[in-house]
């Protein structure tokens, strides 16, 4: 089940770091109608993140991997439109830290909420906040403390999945650590979700969760299972589920 994250986050009386910077949405954010892409929204995120972190006095900035996102949106920007984007840290944990996003529009707004693992230099183990960490980011996250368990998996298995679609696993689709990146998870399940027919909301609502990395030079099979409430996507490799989706429509 998915949170209602507007309540929680938008009226939230926020103290503490609060990084601002804006995008404009152009040509390789949208799809043939004008619409931003869910890739795209996801590559904003990611970006808020690293922009924020960068832009402090950090010695240890990284490498963090998502563990899950929780997004709501009341529209969805479209092309040219210009995006005033917020985040800050809304919860810690031993190694890991939430992040709380806002992405408003002149037509929409956008709510996300997500858990980073820090890991350590070589990409591969979770590490310890620090104290430095902590006292940029402690008075943000507001004694909240964020978990990085995952449940999606427990309710969803292979052989339930109905409708599948093999995807090549592309060089470009790569990031600096080598892992297929955040963003390309979210361009397959729009891939598959155009390829079977199922149109996105104005107003919807998702959780994707991920299990495990991406193997290098393996297809990727995306499977769904569609009904009147919601739409639960997999993308998995030799029947190991790599990451999970959930997707519904906003009441």
């Amino acid at each position: 089940m998915i949170r209602n994250l507007e309540c929680s986050f938008m009226d939230k009386e926020h103290s503490g770091r609060l990084f601002h910077f804006e995008h404009r949405v152009l040509l390789a954010d949208t799809d043939p109608s004008g619409r931003m892409r869910l890739d795209a929204v996801s590559r904003v995120l990611q970006d808020a993140a690293t922009l924020d972190v960068e832009n402090t006095s950090l010695t240890k900035k990284g490498p963090w991997v998502l563990r899950w996102m929780e997004l709501v949106a009341r529209g969805i920007p479209c092309y040219l439109e210009q995006l005033e984007v917020k985040t800050y840290c809304s919860g810690l944990g031993r190694a890991w830290a939430e992040r709380s996003t806002v992405i408003d529009s002149q037509s929409s707004s956008i709510t996300a909420v997500a858990n980073w693992v820090l890991l350590d230099d070589l990409g591969r183990s979770p590490i310890r906040l620090s104290e430095e960490f902590l006292s940029v980011y402690g008075e943000s996250a507001n004694g909240k403390t964020s978990s990085p368990r995952l449940h999606l998996g427990q309710r969803f298995s292979v052989t339930e999945l109905t409708e599948r679609l093999v995807v090549p696993l592309r060089y470009a689709d790569l990031d600096i650590m080598g892992h297929m990146n955040n963003a390309i998870h979210l361009a397959l399940v729009e891939e598959a979700l155009f390829q079977l027919g199922i149109k996105l909301l104005d107003d919807f609502k998702y959780r994707i969760e991920f299990l495990s990395e991406i193997e290098p030079k393996i297809p990727v099979t995306i499977g769904v299972r569609n009904s009147q409430s919601t739409t639960m996507l997999a993308l998995f490799q030799n029947d190991d589920i790599k990451s999970i989706i959930e997707l519904a429509k906003v009441v």
